[in-house]
């Protein structure tokens, strides 16, 4: 009894060890390739607000570098680097959290864990920013306060990613979609006039504060992403390939998956592969990082059982959290 609980803590230390080691060595990786110089948005400009359009307009994580560059008297460079890995392994910790609302098998949530920081390596080939992981770290951690209905927490979590990026708007459809069921409440429209209300305050805010600044608004690429296909037909066809493998490892054995979830992918996958297509410059799929922690909660537990890690069956659903015991008042 006694060595079996000492095996376990030792397995558990164990596990954690080889996953911050894996998260912070890819971290570092990631950070290694930063965008620190380039003259559009080179990290001095981000920091004095002159960047340009519309990488100024993500204020967050530049604001927080600036501030803790001048308290600490550190080069921006380092606190930067700091709050890029702390938002790695926040991500992470925020993902098997997420992924713990529905299911409870060790194993699983391991294989979350890891898999949260490794599947990242692709998006990484083409072009990095500064408040990407960021942007993961607040998405994750408002779906999951979503999932758990915790709205006073939720709002703010909610506020802070629209001001690392615009993006996150998305969260309302991932709301509207999972709590469509209760559209005769006020409750319902009160949440969402004020998720509405946040995201059109601070981009008019944001877009008034840095209407001076050179650049456009949004990037319009559709031309672009049409030159790829006649330049690089191949390229092309390998990322769709991917593409299709991705959606095809989420929507199998759909049934047995989180309503929550489902429901999500619905609200945030289609908009963004419109957006990715419009704005996205080709390849740059960091584009789709929103739909990223969605999509591989819903692949990994077809993935598990192609490996023979076991996902149980989902506790409930976020629309339902009083079949699993969850509160729905914050």
């Amino acid at each position: 009894m006694f060595l079996s609980r000492v095996w376990g803590t030792g397995r558990r230390w164990l596990y954690w060890t080889m996953l911050s080691v894996v998260t912070l060595v890819i971290g570092q990786a990631y950070v290694a390739g930063l965008h620190w110089h380039e003259p559009r948005l080179a990290l001095a400009d981000l920091i004095a607000g002159t960047a340009h359009r519309p990488f100024v307009y993500r204020v967050l994580v530049p604001t927080l570098v600036g501030w803790a560059s001048n308290l600490f008297s550190v080069p921006a460079e380092t606190c930067a680097a700091v709050v890029v890995i702390a938002s790695l392994f926040g991500f992470v910790v925020a993902l098997r959290s997420l992924a713990g609302v529905f299911w409870h098998s060790p194993r699983a949530l391991d294989l979350v864990g890891l898999a949260a920081v490794v599947c990242l390596l692709p998006f990484m080939l083409y072009s990095r920013h500064l408040y990407d992981f960021t942007g993961l770290l607040l998405f994750t951690l408002g779906l999951y306060l979503l999932a758990l209905h915790r709205w006073r927490w939720y709002l703010p979590v909610y506020a802070l990613a629209l001001l690392n990026k615009e993006t996150a708007v998305l969260l309302i459809g991932v709301y509207g979609l999972n709590q469509l069921r209760a559209w005769r409440s006020l409750r319902f429209w009160g949440l969402l006039g004020i998720q509405t209300l946040v995201f059109v305050t601070l981009r008019l805010i944001i877009q008034w504060r840095f209407q001076g600044n050179p650049g456009a608004g949004l990037e319009f690429h559709w031309p672009d992403q049409l030159r790829a296909l006649e330049v690089a037909p191949g390229l092309v066809a390998i990322y769709s390939l991917l593409g299709l493998l991705v959606l095809w490892l989420a929507l199998a054995g759909a049934r047995r998956k989180p309503e929550f979830l489902q429901c999500a992918a619905l609200a945030v996958g289609p908009a963004l592969f419109v957006a990715y297509q419009l704005w996205g410059f080709p390849f740059e799929i960091r584009n789709l990082y929103e739909a990223y922690p969605i999509f591989l909660l819903l692949s990994l537990p077809t993935l598990g059982r192609l490996i023979g890690v076991r996902f149980d069956e989902p506790t409930g659903t976020a629309a339902e959290p009083h079949e699993r015991g969850v509160s729905v008042r914050a």
